[in-house]
């Protein structure tokens, strides 16, 4: 077996790794922030990783910056749930749940694949100033919303 199996394996379980982390540090980091501040805490490490992988090349450059983007996205998925989970009343809730899925879902895959393609025509550069801008524009929505007196 070469080692660029087994590099990828250790990339993997690494990134893994750090989101089960992150998702830990991520009601501790809500608890002591509070959820805005957690949130775009989060926004902010993965925007800082996308961009620091434009600048920055090489497979030890993608890891360091990939372990900080997948902390950034485990600290920002409880978070975001347990924000829902208390601010929104329970009559509401479902629904949206159901909207968040139904949008960031399809967003996702759409950002993925834009992705893609732009590391395919362009450069791996490109599409991670792409996810940069998708991701500082979220941390840009972040700042508009209230934050509640009791948080």
């Amino acid at each position: 077996m070469d080692s660029s199996g087994w590099l990828l394996g250790l990339a993997s379980a690494t990134f893994i790794g750090v989101l089960a982390i992150g998702g830990f540090l991520g009601g501790m980091s809500a608890s002591r922030l509070g959820y805005k501040r957690a949130a775009m805490l989060a926004l902010m490490l993965m925007a800082c990783a996308f961009l620091l992988m434009g600048v920055f090349h090489g497979v030890a450059a993608f890891m360091f910056f990939g372990v900080l983007f997948e902390l950034g996205l485990g600290l920002l998925r409880p978070v975001t749930s347990a924000w829902i989970n208390e601010f929104i009343p329970s009559g509401e809730r479902a629904t949206v749940i159901s909207l968040r899925r139904t949008l960031l879902q399809p967003f996702s895959a759409v950002g993925m694949a834009a992705m893609g393609v732009l590391s395919d025509w362009g450069t791996p550069r490109l599409a991670y100033l792409f996810g940069f801008a998708a991701t500082f524009v979220a941390l840009v929505v972040y700042t508009k919303v209230p934050i509640r007196e009791d948080e």
